[in-house]
């Protein structure tokens, strides 16, 4: 704590009354009781414009190629930036990078 109110311990900086994170750096302040801790990342998500419309005048197949061929670029897009990969759901696609591994800086 300074005079001027308590300071974050990892960036110093300023924490509102009862803080529970840094506004600056995200750091934790008081322990949760939930165990969960909050986390800067990256989410990208994609959704393929008229998909619906366009699978329900192509055979399944076309379909399949169709989406293989869209969504075979997005995991390795992601996993780059230190994510698990993409999720693909029908016309959509999500991932999420850039997540700190727990432990120290």
């Amino acid at each position: 704590m300074t005079a001027d109110g308590p300071t974050c311990p990892i960036c110093a900086g300023e924490l509102p009354e009862g803080a529970r994170f840094c506004p600056s750096c995200g750091h934790p302040i008081l322990a949760d009781a939930s165990g969960e801790e909050r986390r800067i990342v990256t989410v990208v998500f994609a959704d393929l414009e008229g998909f619906t419309s366009l699978a329900e005048h192509r055979d399944p197949e076309s379909v399949k190629e169709l989406l293989d061929a869209c969504f075979d670029r997005l995991p390795p897009r992601v996993t780059r930036y230190g994510g698990p990969g993409g999720k693909n759901t029908g016309g959509e696609a999500g991932g999420a990078g850039g997540k700190r591994p727990r432990g120290p800086s």
